[in-house]
């Protein structure tokens, strides 16, 4: 119990400096190329702080837990909406520029509610095969084709005086590599130790995925989030949000059904699914309403959450 609680509490500090890592290189990057923090959190960061949902989902669906699979990727993105998005909103006022909010709104927001509608189908039958799998990772590569297409286009359209600078480039990426390893590590350990006390209490798989593992896996975006926010990298902590929720429905969901075709219990179709489509609507209506996340969208999020929750576990 004790070696737990000190994997615990080494757990949160890999987590703080693999974030503080993860952005500070990201933002980085971003200046050398020229390209805005949005760009590269719903991208390079994106794909960062989603590697510990990809780890857990397709080692547990490789050892048979398709329960823990399938709980940690809607799990996460119940958490990254109703925990992440809405602590860094109450922390620090989602304000950004009103053209990049109308480009999250208008292209990010709809790829995210259009990913979450698009599993359904696919989960219906409660099975995820190998087929899908594939279907569901495409979407992803156009998707960010996309972004960097259009990244490349706005840049081109853009007079500058200046050529961005790329000889920072290296360090930054070592900077990102380094994050990244510390936010697997670190929530790799975390999941291992909640999920040790958890078990010891009794708990269910499913109860388990939906709750102390997605809510750790998700750690590395609150964190990254978090820290971007109090930067005032406020474009890269809402790219990393919905870009994370993106991957985990596509990249994650995707490559874990290539490695073992997953079983999806009725109770992820009858409870979890619809839950994590109504906190993705409600973001994108409360965003919509005042072209902003604020606190007050913060707290209505949480509780939300926190109400979801508690349906699912009764």
């Amino acid at each position: 119990m004790i070696s737990q609680i000190f994997l615990f509490i080494l757990s949160l500090c890999l987590l703080c400096g693999g974030a503080n890592l993860l952005v500070r290189g990201s933002g980085e990057i971003a200046r050398s190329l020229g390209v805005s923090g949005l760009v590269v959190g719903l991208t390079v960061v994106s794909l960062g702080t989603s590697a510990p949902e990809l780890f857990i989902s397709v080692i547990a669906a490789m050892n048979g837990s398709a329960e823990l699979a399938i709980g940690n990727v809607v799990g996460s993105n119940m958490a990254n909406i109703g925990l992440v998005m809405a602590l860094t909103a109450i922390v620090a006022k989602l304000l950004v520029e009103p053209a990049v909010m109308s480009r999250v709104m208008n292209r990010d927001f709809v790829v995210m509610f259009a990913t979450t509608v698009v599993v359904f189908p696919i989960m219906k039958d409660l099975t995820v095969s190998r087929e899908e799998g594939v279907f569901l990772v495409i979407i992803l590569c156009w998707y960010v084709y996309k972004i960097v297409a259009g990244a490349q286009a706005r840049q081109a359209g853009r007079p500058s005086s200046r050529t961005p600078a790329s000889g920072k480039l290296p360090g930054s990426l070592a900077l990102v590599v380094l994050g990244i390893c510390f936010l697997t590590y670190g929530s790799f350990l975390l999941r291992q130790s909640v999920t040790y006390l958890a078990a010891s209490m009794g708990v269910s798989e499913l109860v388990i995925a939906l709750t102390m593992v997605s809510i750790g896996t998700s750690l590395p975006e609150l964190a990254t989030s978090l820290t971007a926010a109090l930067k005032d990298e406020k474009g890269l902590a809402i790219g990393n949000i919905v870009g994370s929720n993106i991957f985990n429905l596509t990249l994650v969901l995707g490559i874990t059904s290539i490695a073992a075709p997953i079983s999806v219990s009725p109770e992820i179709i009858n409870k979890q699914y619809p839950a994590m489509l109504a906190i993705t609507v409600l973001l994108m209506v409360l965003a919509k309403i005042g072209d902003v996340i604020s606190r007050r969208d913060g707290f209505i999020l949480v509780a939300t959450y926190l109400g979801i929750v508690s349906w699912i576990l009764l």
